[in-house]
């Protein structure tokens, strides 16, 4: 079984991409937490080389030849840029959640993908059958909610609420919801297409220029519907979402540097409360644990 690991980045400090961005919102902040740049991206690949060898390519989703960071040697991976799969309308886009409605369109990649965002690193070896079964079904890993307590989680419950109307069983309580972990989630293309095809409407009356939590729709359509399948596992500690909103230095310290037993993944998530000085730190652990350049890293 083919299985490609599928990365959406912006490079913020390209400077075609920032006037591109501030022609349609002048007010524009390169130093927000969705768009500043740690360096940390090289560590994503040098995790997923050492712990998921059996990757079949790198897919790096860009909004431009602009976009291409410096450091990358483009022979090794499949670079995808947004004009070759979201219809012209919608673009330029500065929005993820646009991007993730269009993922079917995407020529060239394997049926089984790993879509991931790029702030997870890979802690142990993994398996194919941590992602995937043998029959080639996704395991989606999530947990169930019930308060809708923040505007993402009304998102979360909202794409719920769309998916749970494809099903007549009522394995889900309506006053409850599923909302997938936050680290990379396995997709299978076949699923994806029937979801875009049944929801097809929905998705594009929900694609904005840039993020609106209440408007957009998410990549939880297609692992809702994967999850309402039976192809989903609560939560099983498998990995950690990160930030430094609830949790210290330290602690990213202890996880990176001697993971948890069952521990196997993080989410490194830039928040707004994070300092450059936090930024600096971070870089300079993932490099003590990942300390081996990568293939993908050119030597120029």
């Amino acid at each position: 079984m083919d299985i490609d690991f599928v990365i959406p980045y912006v490079n913020p400090t390209d400077t075609s991409w920032q006037q591109s961005f501030k022609q349609y919102n002048p007010q524009a902040d390169f130093n927000d937490c969705r768009y500043r740049d740690w360096g940390i991206l090289p560590y994503v690949f040098r995790s997923i080389e050492q712990h998921l060898p059996w990757v079949r390519q790198i897919v790096l989703i860009l909004a431009s030849e602009s976009q291409v960071p410096s450091w990358l040697d483009t022979t090794k991976i499949k670079i995808v840029y947004h004009k070759d799969f979201i219809p012209e309308q919608y673009l330029p886009t500065f929005n993820s959640n646009t991007i993730e409605m269009f993922l079917g369109n995407i020529k060239g990649i394997s049926e089984h993908f790993i879509y991931s965002n790029d702030d997870i690193y890979f802690l142990r070896d993994m398996q194919p059958t941590d992602f995937f079964t043998s029959e080639g079904l996704p395991i989606v890993r999530y947990s169930i909610k019930q308060k809708v307590d923040s505007a993402f989680l009304k998102t979360v419950k909202t794409v719920c609420d769309i998916i749970r109307q494809d099903f007549n069983h009522n394995i889900l309580p309506t006053d409850k919801f599923y909302k997938p972990l936050h680290f990379c989630q396995p997709m299978y293309m076949p699923i994806v297409k029937t979801v875009a095809a049944l929801h097809y409407t929905e998705m594009l009356n929900s694609i904005t220029r840039f993020r609106d939590t209440e408007k957009n729709l998410n990549q939880y359509l297609y692992t809702d519907y994967e999850i309402f399948m039976n192809y989903g596992v609560l939560d099983d500690g498998i990995g950690k979402y990160f930030s430094f909103d609830n949790h210290t230095q330290g602690e990213l310290a202890q996880i990176l540097l001697s993971p948890p037993a069952g521990m196997y993944m993080i989410c490194i998530n830039d928040t707004f409360v994070a300092t450059q000085e936090q930024g600096v730190i971070t870089q300079k652990l993932l490099d003590i644990a990942f300390p081996n350049k990568s293939h993908f890293e050119s030597n120029l």
